[in-house]
């Protein structure tokens, strides 16, 4: 995911340059495990359209193939990415949910958090969807 982050950094997505700027994510990119490699591939020639550039769905595949491995919560958006994930039970948030949860858990502040719903919902959520979605958070979380 970190090539695909840098890769729509540059092109459809120039706001998510921001995250390199902050320096997030901390750490190094995880790898995928040698033994979850062919399950990975074997995943994304499965659904992978005929003439697809051959990194095509690495990414989404990869994800939910390490929150898996690692009993966590995968943070989604994609289809496909989104389909792997109930396929094999694995928890996921979508962008927009980890923007209202970190708002509602003071990790994050509003006008930031609604900045990244924003992009990751359609135009007709607006202001209101957000607010909504943090209300539901905070209860969530106690």
């Amino acid at each position: 995911m970190d090539n695909e982050l840098r890769r729509l950094a540059v092109g459809r997505f120039p706001q998510l340059q921001n995250l390199d700027r902050l320096g997030w994510p901390t750490g190094e990119p995880l790898a995928l495990p040698p033994d979850l490699l062919a399950d990975a591939e074997d995943l994304r020639r499965l659904n992978s359209p005929p003439g697809a550039h051959k990194a095509a769905n690495r990414g989404e595949i990869a994800t939910a193939l390490l929150a898996g491995r690692l009993r966590t919560v995968a943070v989604m958006d994609d289809e496909l990415g989104k389909k792997l994930c109930r396929m094999r039970g694995i928890d996921r948030l979508s962008t927009a949910q980890l923007a209202a949860e970190m708002v509602a858990a003071a990790a994050f502040d509003s006008a930031s958090g609604f900045a990244v719903f924003d992009i990751a919902t359609p135009s007709r959520v607006g202001r209101p969807g957000f607010d909504e979605a943090v209300a539901r958070a905070k209860t969530a979380l106690g």
